[in-house]
Parts: C-alpha cells; structure tokens; sequence
C-alpha cells in the first residue's frame, strides 16, 4: 500500500511539475516557483496524512512517504528529454528532506506536518540566495545593502524597513504554508478530489500550452554550452552584473581589479548553467540500475501518469 501511495503522489507531482510549471513559465507568473513549493507541500501532506497515528514506525513510514515522493519526482525530472533538469530535481528533493523534518521531530501530527511545510516553503528563499553567493560572492549582499541604504536616505525611510520587508514576505509565506497544511491535513477524500481536480485542469491548460509550443516551428535545441552562453544574456543576470561591478568600482578598486572580477563571476555563472544544462542523464539511469527497487517505483509513477492524464 504505501509503494501504491508514492506512485499515486509522485505521479501527481510530477503532472503538476510539466503542466502547471508550462503554465506559470509560459505566462510568466510572478512568484511562480513559490506556488510549485506550496504545491508539493499540499501533495506530501495529503500522503502522510493516512499513516496517522502516534507509533515511532508511523513516524518513519511518513517519512519515508515524503522523502520516496520526493526522491522519485526528481528522478524523474532527471530523466526529463528537454529543459532544466538538475536545479528543479534537487529543489524537490531538499524540500522533500525539509518536510520529513519537522515529521522526524514533531512527530507524524498535525504539527509535524505545519513545522515540515513551513520549512519546505523556505528553499524558495534560499535558492537565490545561495546561488548569487555561489556566482557573486559577498560583493553581491554588500552592493544590495548599500543600494538599498542610499535609495532609503534619499526617501526618507528607515534603512531597516529593507529587512522588515524580507522578514514579512518570508513570514507572510509561513502562514500560508502553515494554513495549507492545516487544511491538507483535516481535508477529507472530497476536498482532495477536488483539489486535484483544479491542479489537473492547470495541469492540462499548462500541457497544452506546452504542446503548442512544441508544435511551432523551432530552432535547433541548443547545446549546454550554447545554452549556458545564452542564459548569461537574461536580464536578471544582467542587473545583478552590472549592480556587483558598480559596487567594485564605488568601493575603490582599480580598473584592472574590477575586470578581474567580472571575469571571475561571468566564468563561475557559465559553468554553473553548463552544469545544469549537460546533467548527463546516464547518471539517473544508473541511479535505477543501482536500486531496482527505485526503477520499479518511477516505472509505477509512469503507469499512473498514463492512467491521470
């Protein structure tokens, strides 16, 4: 029965990776990667919920419900044909990690499950925020902070209304992460149906329009280093660049000391999106050669894809 549960729910996350995420990416909704976080929080507390009850192997069984749900979801973006690969796989799987700990210490309850989802809701924050340490190093934050001071100074605000900002998104985003868990957790078979019957109709508007664009005449796929080459022309990147290189060159370095750090962040970033681009799949396929019973679950998860949509 729980090999039946982790196949029904990774293949619903999975739909809901492929459909609604061609959804959100397709009409560029804001905070869309949000969204997908609070989703997967819905879907690992509707798994968990049946093996309620307060036993140290109830514990261990809701874990390994969320973790295997997880796991098996980003095995399978792994082993998507086109589009980002690594950067999605291991967003599921750490928020899949974040969520089986507040079960490991709460217990598997109503709490356990607001505590796992409050800290499955984070990694929307941190993710960038590593990743611009991970290209930009600390220059990135000192830039931001002393951008955000002079433009505070000249509007007359307080330079911590900045951080009470963040901490009021972050926290604005753990109370609706903790109301949806309280809602997963007391919703009956209905409220469930019916709750996966609005995701699959996004689900399907989103593979829809996936499809069509799919259709349309396209260029030739690009190669990872092609596409890595792309990816440092989007505008994110761009201001970020520009907003870092600025702040070299207020804070008194030379010419000379300020090209070399462009060329230390745009080399870090290219490698960063080639590695993400050129994730060789062989790697997941040798992950289901390695555990069999890992390549029976995702072969599952397929089936039951093929019989939701």
């Amino acid at each position: 029965m729980t090999d039946a549960r982790i196949a029904r729910y990774a293949a619903l996350q999975s739909i809901t990776e492929i459909g609604v995420g061609s959804l959100v990416h397709g009409l560029r909704i804001p905070l869309g990667g949000h969204l997908l976080t609070l989703n997967q929080g819905v879907l690992l507390t509707f798994a968990v919920r049946p093996s309620a009850d307060p036993s140290t192997d109830a514990r261990r069984r809701g874990m390994f419900v969320a973790t295997s749900v997880s796991f098996v979801t980003a095995l399978l973006k792994f082993l998507s044909p086109a589009g980002a690969r690594a950067m999605p796989a291991l967003g599921i799987s750490l928020q899949g990690l974040f969520y089986s700990a507040g079960l490991a210490v709460f217990g598997l309850n109503v709490v356990g499950a607001v505590v796992g989802f409050v800290l499955l809701s984070f990694w929307a924050f941190l993710h960038p925020i590593v990743f611009a340490y991970l290209v930009f190093g600390q220059t990135f934050f000192a830039a931001v902070v002393k951008l955000w001071t002079e433009l505070a100074t000249k509007l007359g605000l307080p330079v911590e209304l900045g951080v009470w900002i963040l901490l009021g998104a972050v926290a604005l985003k753990a109370i609706v992460a903790a109301g949806l868990a309280v809602f997963a957790w007391r919703a009956d078979e209905a409220r469930e149906a019916r709750y996966f019957a609005r995701i699959g109709e996004w689900a399907r508007k989103g593979s829809t329009a996936a499809h069509r664009r799919a259709d349309a005449p396209a260029a030739k796929p690009l190669s990872p280093a092609l596409g890595a080459t792309k990816d440092l022309l989007r505008p994110i990147f761009l201001v970020s660049l520009a907003l870092t290189v600025g702040f070299v060159l207020f804070a008194g370095r030379e010419g000379w000391g300020a090209l070399a750090y462009l060329a230390k962040t745009v080399a870090i970033a290219w490698l960063i999106f080639f590695a993400v681009r050129a994730f060789p799949k062989k790697w997941a396929e040798k992950v289901q050669a390695r555990f069999p019973a890992l390549a029976e679950t995702a072969a599952a998860v397929r089936r039951e894809q093929s019989r939701l949509e």
